[in-house]
């Protein structure tokens, strides 16, 4: 169940939360960067890189060893009409699960992210 955060100044949704990302196998980023074009040219955002082919290949190993009981591999399907369409493959109590909606989403979320996807925002998203 959802609760809201009580922070300092008051109620607050907002968390803070670090990605990581290999590259090559040879370089770690770990800091606050989304991949999107927001993140990058809007927000303001820190990070680290480690330039480090044995910490990249341990962390690659992790990610290896333990995204199929972590994460979702979302396939893009294409219909009879050309719409687009996700599916998120993962695992729910060790058991696979393929999912057609966003999985841990409620229904006025995705009413909330359907109606926003009518708004001219696509540069921010």
């Amino acid at each position: 169940m959802y609760r809201e955060k009580k922070g300092v100044s008051g109620s607050s949704t907002a968390s803070l939360h670090a990605k990581s990302f290999v590259f090559d196998r040879r370089e770690v980023v770990i800091g606050s960067l989304n991949l999107d074009p927001r993140s990058i040219t809007e927000n303001t955002e820190i990070g680290v890189v480690v330039a480090s082919p044995e910490i990249a290949q341990d962390m690659s190993s992790w990610f290896d060893e333990t995204d199929a009981t972590r994460a979702f591999r979302l396939e893009l399907l294409k219909g009879e009409t050309g719409a687009e369409k996700i599916r998120w493959h993962g695992q729910l109590d060790g058991k696979p699960q393929v999912f057609d909606v966003d999985p841990y989403t409620g229904f006025w979320q995705r009413f909330g992210i359907g109606f926003m996807s009518l708004l001219p925002i696509e540069s921010q998203l």
